[in-house]
């Protein structure tokens, strides 16, 4: 699914790099369910970093351990299988996408929200006896990494792919698929990064935040523990709390667990802390239930309070909105006016007419309505400039203006094309019609003088018209002002006066 708008075009890919195989090797050892602690002390002694990581976490005074552990051996013994599984594989996960940088993306803010995914699916697991509770660590912990594999591959949205995770569920996952055509699940388990973790967790999920899950009671059991957890997390993260508080209530009902949403949420807060404080991880302070519904209570007092000033703000703003658009309109009538009227005789222009010609010509095409055109022009015009001034020829032009617009009917377009020269289109016209409308324009100008001022102006003016239909064989516009320009020129050569009409070429 794309983006409509969009506004949005999605870039192409940025690459993704592949896991160290080292670290898949990490991940995998720890995930795996029938793994002993041995096995695993193998692998995490290969990498030199995780080795380091190991020995400095057993030796934090967090631990106290009265010894100092000297090797990694030493460190599986002393931390313990479940203790050395987590930070295995938050270690392996988070050097493998170390490499991954994303301007505008807050990388502490991810990681906390990965931690908190991962602790509550493991508390969940705990909670409802599911055979090897880290599994669910492992899996909550990859829930969230396809938002910064998404911030990669679209680096101009990553702030607003990341402002998404203060959605709620589905909801959040629609709109990571409006914004980029893909949710962040979807882009992790179609990465590199997927083929470190085993074809189980990989396949739960997938099937995250999908209702019809299918595999194994494994895999289905996980998943159920991976949407817990995303359920969890919006308590704290999502908004609105009160859906978001049900929500999670419901899980737990659901999953038949005795213990409150409060201790629910406290056991993942001191989980979540005590794993930022062994992996130097900024972890932001975790809120009790009571402090996130009282947060969100003060939210929506604090969001009245502005939606009144607002509402005040915005009836100003509305006042003032309307006034600039009154104003906005007066002025684009102003500049509509320049681009299209003839600024002497207030006539429609030159530009207009030829766009209005060729919307005649498409609709004999379309609907089989022919039309008629008329071009005029008025006889002897330089002696009235030269006899009677340029002020009065003026004068002459703008009441020839007006005499041809009375002269035409509403449907009529009438154009001022330059100088003396006026065109007038004539829509669903027959040649029979068009010729009586240019004999009865040509008389209303004779017989009439034109006052201007204390003189009398005798004018004449001299027409050539053409009708077309859909049996004329025409060109395109400039043909049909050729065809009434002949006609003109004709009425001009035998007399002026006159009004003569052109032929068009009919289809044979």
């Amino acid at each position: 699914m794309s983006t409509p708008n969009a506004n949005r075009q999605v870039r192409k890919s940025a690459s993704i790099p592949a896991p160290p195989a080292a670290l898949a090797k990490v991940i995998r050892a720890a995930s795996d369910p029938n793994g002993s602690l041995q096995d695993l002390g193998r692998v995490c002694a290969q990498d030199a970093g995780l080795t380091v990581e190991l020995l400095r976490i057993a030796n934090s005074p967090r631990y106290g351990f009265a010894d100092q552990i000297r090797n990694v051996p030493q460190a599986v013994v002393a931390l313990g299988y479940r203790t050395v599984r987590a930070h295995a594989v938050t270690y392996a996960i988070r050097a493998a996408m170390a490499s991954i940088s994303v301007p505008g993306f807050d990388a502490n803010l991810f990681w906390e929200d990965c931690l908190r995914r991962a602790a509550g699916a493991q508390i969940l697991a705990e909670l409802v006896d599911y055979p090897d509770p880290f599994e669910a660590f492992a899996l909550g912990l990859c829930q969230d990494l396809g938002t910064v594999l998404l911030g990669l591959r679209l680096p101009h949205l990553a702030t607003s792919i990341q402002a998404l995770r203060t959605k709620p569920g589905q909801a959040r996952i629609e709109a990571e698929r409006v914004l980029t055509g893909r949710s962040h699940i979807e882009e992790f388990v179609g990465s590199p990064m997927a083929e470190m973790l085993p074809p189980d967790l990989q396949q739960a999920l997938g099937q995250v935040h999908n209702l019809d899950t299918t595999g194994s009671d494994r895999v289905s059991s996980l998943t159920r523990l991976a949407i817990g957890a995303d359920t969890l997390a919006d308590v704290v993260q999502a908004w609105p709390k009160d859906a978001c508080v049900a929500a999670a209530e419901e899980l737990l009902n659901s999953l038949k667990i005795k213990e409150t949403l409060r201790d629910v949420l406290d056991l993942i807060s001191a989980r979540m802390c005590d794993l930022g404080q062994d992996l130097r991880m900024e972890i932001g302070e975790q809120l009790s239930l009571e402090e996130v519904v009282a947060e969100a209570q003060a939210a929506v007092l604090q969001m009245s309070a502005e939606q009144e000033q607002k509402a005040s703000r915005l009836e100003s703003l509305l006042r003032k909105q309307e006034e600039a658009t009154r104003k906005l309109e007066a002025h684009n009538k102003k500049l509509l006016d320049l681009a299209s009227k003839d600024p002497l005789t207030g006539l429609d222009n030159r530009r207009v007419f030829n766009r209005s010609l060729e919307t005649e010509l498409d609709r004999i095409s379309r609907y089989d309505q022919g039309f008629s055109l008329l071009i005029v022009d008025v006889d002897y015009f330089k002696r009235v400039n030269d006899t009677h001034g340029h002020p009065a020829g003026d004068a002459v032009l703008k009441e020839l203006a007006t005499r041809m617009q009375r002269a035409m009917r509403d449907a009529d377009l009438v154009a001022r094309l330059g100088g003396e020269e006026f065109g007038a289109i004539l829509p669903c016209t027959t040649p029979t019609g068009a010729r009586v409308a240019a004999e009865r324009l040509r008389a209303a100008i004779e017989i009439v003088s034109f006052d201007i001022g204390t003189e009398h102006i005798d004018v004449t003016v001299s027409i050539g018209g053409v009708s077309v239909d859909k049996h004329s064989v025409i060109q395109g516009a400039d043909e049909v002002v050729a065809l009434a320009d002949n006609a003109l020129y004709e009425a001009k050569n035998n007399g002026r006066n006159q009004v003569r009409w052109s032929k068009p070429p009919v289809k044979t």
